[in-house]
């Protein structure tokens, strides 16, 4: 599915996780040397991306209803919990299905959907000046940016992702800046 399906549907320019020929070398190099570094990490990236969405996603692709329904079901996995009745172990459903951490199919898929929030940070990269890129759930934006671009920029990170049904974990914001080598 990977190869044969997800691998060839397009991806923007700037998403750098695993997509054929790109790598975390190729996410950190438009940053190098910039003066301001502003990086954010996804909450729950993959948990968020539930079945329904990735069925709709098959279904964009040109794909009949009942095969879409197949792949998504391929692609995801439902929330258990674990309970013990009688002495035995059961996997309980507790949540609707969601694409599972370290699939192989879990990064492309959600590097087809963030198409559109690769679009729209790229925007605001352009607005600011300064280079935007992604690497899976790692969101970095770097250039010569004065002091109060960075806040604004995390402004417009929060309100795009959440747009887009996803949420920027409050922990991971970090800002960087060069220093000089006079201080």
């Amino acid at each position: 599915m990977l190869q044969h399906i997800l691998y060839k549907v397009p991806v923007h320019a700037q998403a750098n996780g695993f997509v054929p020929r790109k790598s975390i070398v190729s996410n950190a190099a438009s940053h190098i040397g910039k003066n301001v570094v502003v990086n954010a990490d996804v909450k729950d990236f993959f948990p968020s991306i539930t079945f329904k969405r990735v069925k709709a996603l098959f279904g964009k692709l040109g794909y009949a209803d009942k095969i879409a329904t197949i792949l998504s079901l391929l692609c995801t996995e439902p929330v258990t919990e674990e309970v013990m009745l009688d002495g035995k172990k059961y996997f309980v459903q507790k949540g609707e299905r969601v694409l599972p951490q370290g699939a192989p199919t879990s990064p492309a898929v959600t590097n087809i959907l963030c198409f559109r929030l690769d679009k729209r940070l790229s925007g605001v990269a352009k607005k600011f000046g300064c280079s935007y890129t992604r690497y899976v759930d790692d969101i970095t934006f770097s250039g010569t940016l004065n002091n109060n671009d960075a806040p604004k920029i995390v402004w417009h990170i929060k309100k795009t992702l959440s747009e887009e049904g996803l949420t920027i974990h409050p922990d991971k914001i970090r800002v960087m800046q060069k220093v000089s080598a006079g201080k």
